[in-house]
Formats: structure tokens, sequence, C-alpha cells
């Protein structure tokens, strides 16, 4: 099998829609987008109302395609475990809500290098926060494999 090196013009990529194996297309790079249109597609996955994960090769941005996730893997990430997370954290809060203006402390779950951990905080909004070090604690030690694949995925 012989290999041909496209070595493609600096501000131009290869236009994949209009090139063939024959023809290479270049088309003028825009930059980084500004507004959600002007990425022009995008390549992921979807959750089902089902939670089944769905890939798609490539999407126009419009409209119907504003809940596809980057990969299969912050799909599952923002889409499954994150619902899951936040149903279980209110159950842990008994009803408890952060009140982030108060400077009163509240005990969260980080993920700080590799390691996650509770930590008092003040005034820091963290989407895991609770009450207590004790419930924080519980909560992380129920669902460290969730939170470390949920932490993982959204933070590569």
């Amino acid at each position: 099998m012989k290999k041909i090196k496209i070595n493609v013009p600096g501000g131009y990529e290869i236009d994949k829609d209009k090139s063939s194996f024959e023809e290479i297309v270049f088309k003028k790079k825009n930059g980084l987008p500004k507004k959600w249109r002007e990425l022009e597609g995008i390549n992921g996955s979807n959750i089902h109302n089902d939670s089944t994960i769905y890939t798609m090769d490539y999407s126009p941005t419009d409209e119907q395609n504003k809940n596809v996730f980057p990969s299969k893997k912050t799909a599952k990430a923002g889409g499954v475990l994150l619902p899951m997370l936040l149903q279980l954290r209110d159950k842990y809060r008994r009803g408890w809500k952060p009140d982030w203006r108060s400077g009163d402390i509240s005990w969260s779950i980080r993920l700080y290098g590799n390691e996650l951990s509770v930590i008092d905080f003040v005034h820091s909004r963290h989407i895991f926060a609770f009450q207590s070090k004790d419930i924080a604690e519980q909560f992380l030690n129920n669902f460290r494999d969730m939170l470390e694949e949920y932490f993982n995925a959204l933070t590569e």
C-alpha cells in the first residue's frame, strides 16, 4: 500500500466534502468560532431518552444538535452520570441548599491532580457541595467510581 503525505498550506485545511482520492481540495480556515453556527458541523455523541448513547460522524450545527457531546465519554459523563449524581447529591443534602453569599462553609468534592478529596470552601461554588464534611465524605465514598469517571471525562 502506498501512502502520500500532503503538506497543507498555512491557513488552509483539506475540504473533506469536496476532496476525493484523486483530487485534494483546500479551503481557507476560518479561525476559532465566535458563534455556534461557525463550527459548520460537529462529530460526537448524544443521549437518547432511554440513556442509550449514539455516535454521530458529522452533523450540522443546527437547533437539533445542540445536545451533541464531543465524544462518547463526555456524553456519558454529562448526559448520564451528571443527572444521576445530582439526584443522589440532592438526597444527601436533605433539603439543604448552599448560600454562597453568606460566608458559611460548605464541604465540596473536588478533583485535585488525580485525587478526589473533600475540602471546605467559603464563597466558592462547587457542584458537589454539602452541608457537612461527614456527608460529603459519605457521598464521595459511596459514589467514588461515578465521580472519578465524571470528573476525568469532563476535565481532559
